[in-house]
């Protein structure tokens, strides 16, 4: 196998290296130049934009919400018992201690009680990372984009 492409075997292992080294150094460019992207957009207030031949997709990833700070819902009695079903979980016990748990895939309807409910939520939104997404553009990218962020 080795005669069909030409290399003896000490000569693939130096081109192995050498292309994982030059892949390394890409993604090590990829992230800086992804980095740049993204606090342009973010200095832009940005989540899209078009060149004449790509469009530019940035998108929250990975959320999770701050449970001492999502709390605050609670103790200021800003939602109901109702408001809470299938959102919250007190802190009970199995066979181990189950810490109080929130899913704020159903919590966003609290978003909808009031300003002080909103406010609470967002303190405690972590964003786990953001997806800069560059794809060819036509016009069905956008309308994708517009579609998949609610704006159409």
């Amino acid at each position: 196998m080795t005669e069909a492409i030409g290399l003896d075997i000490d000569e693939m292992i130096l081109e192995l290296h050498d292309l994982r080294k030059r892949l390394d150094n890409m993604k090590v460019a990829e992230y800086e130049l992804e980095k740049l992207v993204l606090e342009f957009m973010e200095s832009e207030g940005a989540t899209m934009r078009t060149t004449q031949k790509h469009s530019v997709m940035v998108e929250e990833r990975g959320v999770k919400y701050r449970p001492e700070i999502l709390s605050e819902l609670l103790t200021e009695e800003l939602v109901g018992p109702l408001d809470l079903e299938g959102v919250y979980e007190p802190a009970h016990q199995k066979t181990v201690d189950v810490p109080a748990s929130w899913n704020m895939g159903k919590g966003q309807k609290l978003k909808q009680l009031g300003t002080s409910q909103r406010e609470i939520i967002e303190r405690a939104r972590i964003v786990g990372r953001y997806v800069v997404t560059v794809k060819p553009w036509d016009r069905s990218t956008q309308d994708e984009w517009l579609a998949a962020t609610g704006r159409r």
